[in-house]
């Protein structure tokens, strides 16, 4: 369960075109098409594969892993 009291399976839409999602969303090809997702930002390429790059979908993959040790942003601000 999250922070927050609850746990979000799938995709949430943020606002039109924009979406946060887990694992179970980078999967769902219907999602992906239903959606006319072009771009996902794949922040845990080590564990989830980028399906849908031979349909055309680009991705920009980080390769992080979840821990507390885990840099996102270092001290330049460079990702």
């Amino acid at each position: 369960m999250g922070s927050c009291g609850f746990e979000i399976q799938g995709a949430v839409k943020l606002k039109d075109g924009l979406f946060v999602g887990d694992e179970l969303a980078a999967q769902d090809l219907e999602f992906v098409v239903a959606n006319k997702v072009t771009h996902i930002v794949n922040t845990c390429g080590r564990q989830v594969p980028n399906h849908w790059e031979p349909m055309g979908v680009v991705y920009l993959t980080y390769n992080w892993v979840d821990t507390d040790s885990q840099v996102i942003i270092d001290n330049r601000d460079i990702v």
